[in-house]
């Protein structure tokens, strides 16, 4: 679908300025700013608020640093994921101590932007939208801070494709948002994003008619729910199941058919007769002959050619 990117991306301000209100960012220094997007990456900002509250009250952030991962957790408990914020807290301290042997990252003020982001990369447990949270929100640069929620959205409304995902990039954001409303526009978005990502809802699907007058989510998924493809792809199995054991009930046999079957149930029925006969010649009785009427010729006669008969 080939779209307007710039008209898109003004449209969808427009529309989220309607539902969400920007979220208030504190100054902080610079190494906060990107423990606390680690808390921030696909959680709501006031889950991240609370969380990274609880982690101030530790006596530094080297007691922080050799907190185990689910100890963290427990912590932040309130986030998305919490596992995965943890780790990535941690990872990131353990970094930054290992380079620096300190927890100051103010240097990178310092520095270009293109050099500052390629130093906060460097670091283990620094993600793309840690980055861009940074470069925003400390370093003075004009990012958009981009979560998993909005990469789902925008691919479902066609704005990006998987390439785009996996490159973790959003074409002409930041050139259709001008820098003086960046933060603004970064702060809703990323409200919708942690909103799509928790599934579809009337508040959500009134937004996007705003957005995409067209787009529909599965009617099949109710208001609420996570997965859009998973409660489809669980119903179908069991509806063709039922649908085709009503419709092998509601037919009658064909006649070619019962005759068929009553032929290999009469055949069932006369293999154990041939079978006990078998037996009975084996251990050296007379077998049991259709007519006692037969001669003693014809009797012996097929006396002998059913001994001779050797056992399957």
């Amino acid at each position: 679908m080939s779209i307007n990117r710039t008209t898109f991306y003004n449209k969808l301000y427009k529309v989220l300025k309607k539902y969400y209100q920007p979220a208030v960012v504190l100054e902080r220094p610079v190494l906060e700013h990107l423990l606390y997007a680690c808390c921030l990456e696909n959680s709501s900002f006031d889950a991240a608020d609370e969380a990274f509250a609880l982690l101030q009250q530790y006596v530094d952030w080297n007691e922080v640093r050799v907190t185990t991962v689910s100890e963290l957790a427990e912590v932040m408990a309130c986030l998305t994921d919490p596992v995965e914020a943890g780790r990535r807290l941690k990872r990131c301290l353990q970094s930054i101590f290992e380079a620096k042997y300190s927890f100051d990252l103010e240097y990178l003020k310092k520095m270009p932007l293109s050099k500052a982001q390629a130093e906060l990369r460097q670091f283990q447990g620094v993600t793309t939208f840690g980055v861009q949270y940074v470069s925003q929100q400390a370093l003075g640069g004009h990012c958009i801070p981009v979560n998993a929620g909005v990469y789902a959205a925008l691919k479902a409304l066609g704005v990006v494709n998987d390439k785009d995902i996996a490159a973790e990039r959003v074409p002409a954001l930041e050139r259709a948002i001008p820098k003086s409303k960046g933060v603004e526009f970064a702060s809703l978005l990323h409200q919708f994003g942690v909103d799509f990502a928790k599934g579809p809802s009337a508040r959500l699907r009134q937004l996007l008619k705003e957005v995409v007058p067209k787009f529909e989510f599965p009617a099949a998924v109710p208001p609420g729910t996570g997965s859009e493809t998973q409660p489809l792809q669980e119903q179908k199995p069991q509806e063709a199941a039922a649908t085709s054991a009503q419709a092998e009930a509601a037919t009658p046999p064909a006649p070619e058919a019962a005759a068929t079957s009553g032929k290999k149930r009469s055949g069932s029925r006369a293999k154990p007769k041939a079978a006990a006969g078998r037996k009975s010649s084996a251990g050296g009785e007379e077998p049991q002959t259709p007519s006692r009427r037969k001669t003693a010729a014809a009797s012996k006669s097929s006396l002998r050619s059913i001994t001779k008969r050797k056992p399957k």
